[in-house]
């Protein structure tokens, strides 16, 4: 996560990610530090309260192990 956004965390990514699993749900919730620039009406980033990472989430590229992709394919 840290690495798919690095080009929107200010400084070094590492350590800037944090997550929490949603066992009720079968999720997760990630924080990522210094990624809004102050945010709100402090930022000067186009996206200040963070809206769009969700969709830009949407195309990050996962690994699927093979049997797991046939079974999804068939």
């Amino acid at each position: 996560m840290a690495q798919y956004f690095a080009h929107r965390i200010d400084g070094d990514p590492k350590g800037k990610v944090t997550r929490w699993r949603l066992p009720g749900i079968g999720g997760f919730n990630f924080v990522l530090r210094q990624a809004l620039g102050g945010g709100g009406m402090a930022s000067l980033k186009a996206d200040p309260l963070a809206k769009a990472f969700a969709q830009m989430l949407l195309d990050m590229p996962v690994s699927v192990p093979v049997d797991i992709a046939r079974k999804l394919a068939a």
